[in-house]
C-alpha cells in the first residue's frame, strides 16, 4: 500500500525526481483506472473482469519472459552483496545482454536492448538499434563483454543452459 500513497500522495521525504515524471506516472496511473473502469462500464460482467485479468497477467508474463533471458544468460556476470560494485557501465553491460533487432525493439518498446535501455533509459526506444554498434564498439575497446543474441531462440536457450549450470551446483 505504500507505494500507492507515494504515487497518489507524493513521497514523505526529499526526492530527486523531476516533477514531469510524477505527473507522468499518475496521469498513466489515472488512464489505467478511467480504460478500467470504462470497460466495466460498458461492459459489466464477471467475464470483463475476467479477461482484464488475463490481460495484465499475459502483459505481465511477456515482460518477465524478456527480463528473465536477457539477464539471465551462460557468461553473465553475477553481482554479489558483498561486490563493491566498480564500474556502473561495465556493470550494466556486463550483466545484461540484447537479443533481436529493430523489428522485434518496434513490437516490445525496445526491451530487447537491455543493455541500450540500462545505458540511456531516457533515450527513446526506436533509437537503440541505431546506437547499438557504437555501445558494441565502445565496449570492445575497453574490454567490457556486450552480449548480443541474434533470435530470441538462442537468447532463451542460453537462459536454460545457465538455470541449468546453476542449478547443478551444490548448496552450500
Amino acid at each position: 500500500f505504500q507505494s500507492a500513497q507515494v504515487t497518489l500522495a507524493g513521497p514523505v521525504g526529499p526526492q530527486h525526481v523531476l516533477k514531469s515524471y510524477w505527473f507522468t506516472h499518475r496521469l498513466l496511473l489515472l488512464f489505467n483506472a478511467v480504460k478500467i473502469a470504462a470497460n466495466l462500464y460498458m461492459h459489466p460482467s464477471w467475464n470483463t473482469l475476467g479477461m482484464i485479468a488475463v490481460w495484465y497477467m499475459a502483459g505481465g508474463l511477456y515482460l518477465a519472459f524478456f527480463f528473465i533471458i536477457s539477464h539471465n544468460f551462460d557468461g553473465v556476470k553475477k553481482l554479489t552483496i558483498d561486490s563493491h560494485g566498480g564500474c556502473f557501465v561495465r556493470n550494466q553491460v556486463e550483466t545484461s545482454s540484447n537479443v533481436g533487432g529493430w523489428l522485434l525493439a518496434h513490437i516490445n518498446g525496445g526491451l530487447n536492448y537491455q543493455i541500450e535501455h540500462h545505458l540511456f533509459p531516457r533515450v527513446h526506444h526506436s533509437n537503440y538499434a541505431k546506437i547499438a554498434p557504437t555501445v558494441r564498439r565502445v565496449c570492445e575497446k575497453h574490454g567490457v563483454q556486450y552480449v548480443h543474441f541474434p533470435t530470441i531462440y538462442d537468447n532463451a536457450a542460453s537462459c536454460f543452459e545457465h538455470l541449468r549450470v546453476l542449478g547443478a551446483k551444490p548448496v552450500a
